[in-house]
């Protein structure tokens, strides 16, 4: 399962079927922006919440269809969503 997911994307291996694959996330972000008055500013942020997968195929016929159940599969394992940033910029 998983060198068919992953094979081709790390060299080895051939794309059977191409998968369209969204994602909806709801996160929640906490952090902080420290803002100087000669305008640089530095921000850090982390957030972590739920992350669903959807996958579909343009294609049709019992590879395609294969695919689609492994990828779910191996996304089903990962719903957890984590965003972070740390930043350091101007303002003017």
């Amino acid at each position: 399962m998983w060198a068919s997911i992953f094979g081709y994307k790390w060299g080895f291996g051939k794309c059977l079927a191409k998968l369209d694959i969204g994602q909806f996330s709801l996160t929640a972000n906490i952090g902080h922006r420290w803002q100087w008055s000669n305008g640089l500013n530095v921000t850090a942020r982390f957030g972590a919440g739920y992350g669903s997968y959807s996958v579909s195929s343009k294609q049709t016929g019992p590879v395609a269809d294969e695919a689609i159940v492994a990828s779910k599969q191996a996304l089903a394992m990962i719903p957890l969503e984590i965003d972070s940033e740390l930043g350091v910029g101007f303002s003017f």
